[in-house]
């Protein structure tokens, strides 16, 4: 018995459906082009309504600190070349606007650009001066440069022209660093990331333990990778302090249990100085100790003094 088989309708060529579709592509074409003739010709005049313009007075940020007083939004956009009023009708807008905060050497992270009808609202995390770094007087100044808790340099000319700012803040110096930093970067220096780190613990008993100075001990140098510090009070003693928060040696005590031993010494005695004048102390053990004499060395003596230490038990 033969099979039967449904007819199959014909197949129409390429050509042919082609040509079919001829009519309904060139009427694609001719709405999408007169839409974009006329966005192109009305772009120019929406634009230009205030509405769609976003001044540098409609940018709201994160409140600003009291440690910095430039415009960190103008300095950011003009950086990064772009110029108030900013179009809202701009896609890329949000994401241009917090690449160029990103770079600003204030800013530590963004975390949202939302772009609202007229304006921008912004949320960042700003950087905290720490500490001041000194070097060496150049042409008869000091130079201080601001530094946060992981070590990047700020910038500093607010410092540089406020005297009495800057001595609000820890200062680190002793050494000479192996280059100068560049703003927004960390320093290329093991003693000023270290160093930062032991000027955050020891900032709310700065003023009340009389402290001028944390410097690198000598044997500590720009590539050490767990540098030991000594602290210099204003009336001539040194603390030897050891290394950093977190960083310690086996058997060194922490860095509270050294603030809070130099703090008990100064309830007892009234300063770190001792009876005759400056002294020598150390706080890298469970016990705090004096170096109550100090030997000045003989002649053609490599040693700059000799010590002998004196053990002060605290209650």
């Amino acid at each position: 018995m033969a099979k039967s088989v449904s007819p199959q309708p014909p197949g129409l060529p390429l050509g042919g459906l082609l040509r079919r579709a001829a009519p309904l592509l060139t009427i694609a074409g001719v709405i999408v082009g007169g839409t974009y003739w006329a966005w192109s010709r009305q772009q120019a005049r929406i634009e230009a309504e205030g509405h769609y313009k976003i001044a540098l007075s409609d940018i709201r940020i994160t409140p600003i600190p009291e440690w910095i007083t430039t415009d960190v939004i103008a300095e950011a956009l003009r950086d990064a070349s772009l110029d108030p009023p900013l179009s809202a009708l701009d896609p890329t807008l949000a994401e241009r606007v917090a690449k160029a905060l990103a770079f600003h050497p204030w800013i530590a992270e963004v975390r949202r650009v939302r772009t609202l009808t007229g304006g921008l609202e912004i949320d960042v995390d700003y950087r905290r001066p720490v500490c001041m770094v000194e070097l060496p007087p150049n042409n008869g100044k000091r130079g201080l440069y601001a530094v946060d808790i992981v070590g990047t340099l700020l910038p500093s000319r607010d410092f540089l022209d406020e005297p009495k700012k800057a001595a609000s803040y820890p200062r680190l110096g002793g050494f000479v660093p192996a280059e100068v930093g560049r703003v927004g970067l960390k320093w290329p220096d093991a003693r000023i990331l270290e160093g930062a780190k032991v000027a955050v613990a020891l900032h709310p008993v700065w003023a009340k333990l009389n402290l001028a100075k944390i410097a690198p001990q000598e044997s500590s140098t720009a590539t050490s990778s767990t540098p030991g510090f000594e602290l210099l009070t204003n009336d001539g003693s040194r603390v030897v302090w050891g290394r950093a928060p977190g960083s310690e040696a086996k058997g060194e005590m922490l860095a509270d249990n050294k603030i809070e031993s130099l703090v008990r010494y100064v309830a007892d005695h009234g300063s770190l100085e001792g009876r005759d004048g400056p002294q020598q102390l150390d706080v890298r053990g469970a016990q705090l100790v004096i170096v109550a004499e100090l030997e000045k060395p003989k002649a053609g003596d490599d040693d700059a003094s000799a010590a002998k230490p004196t053990t002060v038990k605290q209650k």
